[in-house]
């Protein structure tokens, strides 16, 4: 994931490539919207790091581009010249404490913020007409505002289901190669209960020969799935892994990623243990376990009580 607040930071994903640019002036929402909107996205295992990247770059490897367009937005020439960039891409404009008519219209702090832009700009009025393009053609575009919102968490809630939902559609785009996989993947979701019900738990097993493609479906279940979960792990290669390391290795390995605890280690030779189940319960968990050759393999990961 991408952010920038008038300064280029960027919060790097694997390969270099962002799922989504935050694009907002600092000092409206930084430490308020912008604090809650990016722990939620981080929250949904998106992974990512710290650095400094070229501003543009970090725009066009983004899937989707966020525009929190506060009530002193069009002040920053910076937020406007990276709304232009975003132009042809996925955008999803919020506008936060600002009525989307005064964006689209240009009147009350925004007809003050483009006053005063065309007077440090009237020599480049080229630039300055583009700014009021871009953001007109934002406010057109189908978003979310505060101003329907009673608390800030639900509008946080509801902007990251629909960006988690266009992901997964962006990701299942590249399914489209694989002949019949859709169907089987509507076969997989209806048999695990996803979306989920009053489910404690579901097992499915996927049986079959070496090199019918079992790990791609359960691969493409999990990333299309994973983000309706509170913890997901995909523990692969089950079998060679415990003839190298050990059954006991391999569960402290998958107790780590489920719980996001580096320092776990229980040696009980029951999972159900307390601590696990109070660390779990009321939780949504996806598991996917690839390459199992045996039912003790099971049992022993993930107890006789799921099975």
């Amino acid at each position: 994931m991408a952010s920038s607040s008038s300064s280029t930071a960027a919060h790097v994903l694997p390969q270099q490539k962002y799922d989504v640019f935050l694009s907002f002036r600092g000092e409206d929402t930084r430490c308020t919207f912008i604090s809650h909107l990016y722990a939620a996205l981080k929250g949904k295992k998106n992974p990512c790091s710290t650095c400094l990247v070229a501003l543009l770059t970090a725009i066009e490897q983004s899937k989707i581009s966020v525009i929190i367009v506060s009530e002193h937005y069009g002040d920053s020439r910076w937020c406007l010249d990276e709304l232009k960039e975003t132009y042809g891409q996925g955008v999803i404009p919020v506008f936060y404490e600002t009525d989307p008519t005064d964006v689209r219209k240009q009147e009350r702090s925004y007809a003050i913020a483009f006053a005063e832009l065309e007077k440090r700009f009237k020599d480049h009025m080229d630039k300055f007409h583009t700014w009021r393009d871009v953001l007109t053609r934002a406010a057109n575009v189908s978003g979310y505002s505060s101003q329907n919102r009673r608390h800030e968490n639900e509008l946080v809630e509801t902007i990251v289901e629909d960006i988690l939902s266009k992901l997964n559609r962006k990701l299942s785009c590249s399914t489209k190669g694989l002949v019949g996989m859709e169907n089987h993947i509507q076969q997989l979701e209806l048999l695990l209960c996803i979306p989920a019900q009053d489910v404690c738990f579901r097992t499915v097993g996927i049986w079959g020969m070496g090199g019918c493609g079992k790990t791609t479906l359960a691969d493409v279940v999990f990333h299309l799935n994973s983000s309706k979960f509170h913890a997901c792990v995909f523990l692969a290669n089950v079998t060679e892994e415990s003839e190298k390391h050990g059954m006991y290795h391999l569960r402290i390995e998958f107790l780590r990623k489920l719980l996001k605890d580096r320092h776990i280690s229980i040696d009980s030779p029951s999972i159900g243990s307390s601590y696990v189940i109070d660390r779990l319960s009321r939780t949504t968990v996806l598991v996917v376990l690839d390459d199992v050759s045996d039912l003790s393999q099971l049992e022993f990961l993930l107890g006789e009580q799921v099975l």
